[in-house]
């Protein structure tokens, strides 16, 4: 006769199986992931897209889960642990390029958690940048004053306008704009020779062959052709004919540059008051 067990013995048994199973469901990613991070409007839909396609990768662009009522600053504030969210979102976790520029500040949690990964960080000039995020959601860059609060912004657009969640408290929304870029960028440059790296700018010089490069530097099989796939507009294209000095006026453009201005230099950027 098999010994009795009390039944609080048997539940709490059970719940233990329950999270180890649902664990190794998180845990069980594809060998070697690849994280594609950096700020948003990078460009960085449009190369994970070429990237999934060129080695027939599956691809997560984006975390779906995320985009009603994300839980990025519950996960950094740490009300809710890295692999609870990773099990919200299990399905995206799950795919071998995850893209997510969220996910960008949240780099040593996904070290901690999945110990062999992968991740490219793609930058663009500061000034290219800011003027996109900002095109994207229609807002002007030169406003005297700018309340993100009572914007009509989904909410992970909220996220990036009101960087508050990051410990940015400046209240110029380019100056938090502008210092979101760096807090971006310093989490390349903390681990340079831990991540794959590329410049927007350089992506557009020769799209083929920075996705082919990049494709053959992170170990992904280079099977397909995309030479038809790489001026498909995979965003809302943002308004390039404006200059900077034009977009953002002369004070907002030099506050860009004096925040920016040393990692800029660090990324290859020339901080200069005239556009080129």
């Amino acid at each position: 006769m098999a010994p009795y067990v009390p039944f609080f013995i048997k539940k709490m048994m059970y719940s233990l199986w329950i999270y180890q199973r649902e664990r190794k469901s998180v845990l069980s990613v594809v060998k070697r992931p690849l994280f594609i991070i950096g700020n948003h409007k990078t460009g960085s839909t449009a190369i994970a897209m070429l990237l999934a396609k060129i080695s027939g990768s599956t691809l997560a662009n984006g975390l779906v889960n995320q985009m009603i009522s994300p839980a990025y600053p519950s996960v950094l504030s740490g009300k809710m642990s890295f692999p609870d969210f990773m099990q919200a979102n299990k399905t995206d976790f799950s795919q071998a390029i995850i893209k997510e520029n969220l996910l960008t500040f949240f780099v040593d949690n996904i070290r901690r958690t999945i110990p062999d990964v992968r991740f490219l960080y793609i930058v663009r000039d500061p000034r290219d940048n800011i003027r996109s995020i900002l095109n994207r959601v229609q807002i002007p860059g030169n406003l005297e004053n700018f309340d993100v609060l009572s914007a009509k912004l989904s909410p992970t657009q909220r996220l990036v306008l009101d960087n508050s969640w990051l410990g940015i408290t400046d209240q110029n929304y380019i100056d938090s704009l502008a210092r979101r870029w760096v807090k971006a960028a310093d989490i390349y440059l903390k681990s340079p020779n831990e991540m794959n790296f590329v410049r927007y700018e350089d992506f557009l010089q020769d799209k083929v062959s920075t996705i082919t490069a990049l494709a053959t530097r992170m170990e992904l099989p280079v099977i397909n052709d995309i030479s038809e796939l790489v001026d498909i507009q995979y965003q809302p294209k943002g308004d390039h004919s404006v200059s900077w000095e034009d977009f953002f006026g002369v004070e907002h453009l030099a506050r860009i540059e004096e925040i920016c201005g040393p990692v800029m230099a660090r990324m290859g950027y020339v901080p200069s008051r005239v556009d080129s």
